[in-house]
């Protein structure tokens, strides 16, 4: 009798207790986002050259495997104020639906890498990585993500903004959608 009680109260809770959706700053814009390939865990290939995708990306209801390792890039327009906002202020990179196995380029250069070693894969997590105020230009940039997964493959929105705005948000989103999963397994 308690236990249907406690799923409903959980439930509501769930969704009252969401942080709304993230937004990028004004003066950020993405462009287009491309799905540039695909391996499953064999390696076989499952992609025929650069796809444009709509974010959110998600491998297996489009016929491939859930698990592998795939890379995207993504376009973003940004204004001269965000390229010397980020100079002045911490910024971040928000990605709610990314393996916890991943590396990510902006303009060519390595920002960030949890990949330990080739052929570990990872389960999706909300990710926000610190951006340094060099690698951003006025004008088109360009972020690339390679997501190595072990299921849910796939990759969420990214959004680009101040970290003090991303922040508080983020960790309400992680807590609600992993922390308290994980505790209840533990608990369950």
């Amino acid at each position: 009798m308690w236990g249907g009680w406690l799923v409903t109260l959980a439930v509501v809770l769930f969704v009252w207790l969401q942080p709304p959706l993230p937004s990028d700053a004004p003066g950020v814009r993405w462009l287009k986002h491309e799905r540039l390939w695909m391996h499953d865990v064999t390696g076989t290939a499952h992609t025929k050259g650069p796809q444009e995708v709509t974010l959110p990306d998600s491998w297996k209801p489009q016929g491939m495997p859930a698990a592998g390792t795939g890379r995207y890039r993504s376009q973003l327009q940004v204004s001269e104020a965000v390229a010397r906002a980020t100079e002045q202020e911490p910024w971040s990179i928000r990605i709610d639906h990314l393996s916890y196995v991943h590396r990510v380029w902006i303009n060519g250069d390595l920002l960030h890498s949890t990949l330990p070693r080739p052929g570990w894969l990872g389960l999706p997590a909300p990710t926000l990585i610190d951006l340094p105020g060099c690698l951003l230009r006025p004008g088109v940039n360009v972020v690339e993500v390679e997501v190595h997964s072990a299921q849910q493959g796939g990759l969420s929105t990214p959004v680009l903004a101040p970290k003090a705005q991303l922040y508080p948000d983020f960790v309400r989103h992680r807590v609600l959608t992993r922390d308290a999963l994980i505790t209840l397994n533990i608990l369950w």
